[in-house]
């Protein structure tokens, strides 16, 4: 799974996972050659980018989360038409039936809510008791996502660090 790169604008291009084996190497080395020396993109750098992705045909679409009208642009200039738009209104409803503020950082990472928050809390739990690892847990949670942008790598940190949270919460119950 990609790393995220972000610009000043918020505009950011994130990893794709496809067919059970990660495309990252020949998608960071084309993200990785188009960095400024700050590793922030730029629009310039978002155009090459998106460029270089299109031209690399690796069988798989990318999503670029940003403005939308910057984001066209961008698209327009390298030669791309956009096929979808997600436009978020908020969260509607009982917020107190939401899971808690972490596990719902693991869950949007699928872009059709596809990540169960129960499996997260799950895995957390065999995390802590040493039944797996936060990597293997990582996989195990991009299973279920079918658009492909679930960030294995981010969700690696997360994972660990709720695991070690709860073992710390434990640890001053006793």
């Amino acid at each position: 799974v990609l790393e995220k790169y972000e610009d000043n604008a918020g505009v950011r291009a994130t990893g794709i996972y496809g067919n059970g084996h990660l495309k990252q190497a020949r998608m960071l080395n084309a993200l990785k050659e188009h960095m400024d020396e700050n590793g922030r993109q730029m629009a310039d750098t978002l155009i090459k980018v998106m460029k270089a992705l299109n031209q690399a045909d690796l069988g798989f679409s990318a999503v670029v989360s940003g403005l939308l009208d910057d984001v066209d642009c961008c698209a327009r200039q390298a030669g791309i038409s956009r096929h979808s738009v997600d436009i978020s209104l908020g969260i509607w409803g009982n917020l107190d039936k939401l899971p808690e503020k972490e596990i719902m950082e693991i869950t949007t990472m699928c872009g059709h809510a596809m990540i169960s928050a129960n499996l997260v809390n799950k895995l957390v739990r065999d995390i802590r008791d040493g039944k797996t690892t936060a990597q293997k847990a990582a996989l195990e949670l991009t299973a279920p996502c079918v658009c492909g942008i679930f960030n294995t790598e981010k969700a690696v940190r997360l994972l660990g660090e709720l695991a070690a949270k709860l073992l710390a919460e434990e640890a001053q119950t006793c």
